[in-house]
């Protein structure tokens, strides 16, 4: 049996993700866990995917995330719709560090698309997105 102290799988990750904070880093080691983030978030606030299967359910906020967007450099990482306003907004996820592509560049500096570089910047341009809704 050893001393040492366990710790549950989501206490480490938060104990982590504590460190990160205090030492300035960015919310995620790498895109890809900011992108899991993303979708888990847009799912509690009522989003879904838009998938084969989910289509034929009437949801009002889908989200479409691009898997291998290296290959398609025409949209952002997420494009976040709202189908009773026929409104959309593409969100493209980069850690602190992370370059856009030049199509990306392109589409950034005209306001086509939203650049998120932590959970916060994410956070508020969906509410900016879900603002002024009237049921």
């Amino acid at each position: 049996m050893s001393n040492k102290p366990t710790m549950s799988e989501d206490n480490l990750k938060r104990y982590n993700a504590k460190l990160r904070k205090q030492k300035g880093l960015p919310d995620f080691e790498n895109e890809a866990q900011f992108q899991a983030w993303a979708e888990k978030f847009l799912k509690q606030c009522g989003f879904m995917p838009r998938t084969t299967s989910a289509i034929a359910t009437h949801n009002r906020f889908w989200f479409i995330h691009l898997n291998k967007t290296k290959a398609n450099p025409i949209l952002a990482d997420l494009v976040l719709m709202d189908s009773k306003r026929l409104k959309y907004a593409e969100i493209e996820l980069k850690n602190a560090d992370g370059k856009l592509t030049i199509e990306q560049g392109y589409l950034y500096k005209r306001g086509e698309i939203v650049l998120c570089r932590c959970k916060e910047q994410f956070k508020k341009e969906v509410y900016i997105f879900m603002e002024g809704l009237e049921e």
